[in-house]
């Protein structure tokens, strides 16, 4: 059975739904990367940068939010729906990109280079350096409680 009414709905609300999709996408990726970031400090014990972290939280959250509009929300603007002139029904629309996003520079600047850094590869290399940072800085401290513990390395 197909609804007419509903398959246009959905293609009006396309862009919207994808964007806020995107959205929220990497802003949980960015408070996942400020989360490390706060537990790499707690691992390591930079007293000093940490009550800087937990008193500017907010702060912190809300430049993520707006790191992520920019980068992410751009992405409303870059689709859009237009007829299908082959078809009827359900399948009177489909998406095209929009002609800003076909432009050089923007496609391949924004689109492509900064989107995928800021978004995709900079977070990634970000956590797993603070991850294995975190990783190192336990190890160091159970290796020295055990040897406190112990008071030599006879046992090993």
């Amino acid at each position: 059975m197909e609804s007419v009414a509903l398959s246009d709905l959905w293609w009006m609300s396309y862009a919207p739904l994808l964007t806020i999709a995107h959205i929220t996408k990497t802003w949980s990726c960015f408070l996942l990367l400020s989360a490390t970031f706060e537990r790499y400090l707690i691992a390591s014990k930079s007293t000093r940068f940490m009550h800087i972290v937990r008193r500017r939280r907010p702060a912190i959250a809300s430049a993520t939010l707006l790191l992520t509009a920019v980068t992410s929300g751009a992405v409303f603007f870059e689709v859009k729906t237009v007829p299908n002139e082959y078809c009827t029904g359900v399948n009177k629309f489909t998406l095209d990109l929009t002609d800003l996003a076909r432009s050089p520079f923007y496609g391949t600047v924004f689109r492509f280079y900064l989107r995928n850094t800021v978004t995709v590869f900079l977070p990634f290399i970000l956590l797993a350096l603070l991850n294995a940072g975190i990783l190192f800085t336990l190890k160091g401290q159970e290796r020295r409680a055990s040897l406190f513990r112990f008071a030599s390395t006879d046992h090993k």
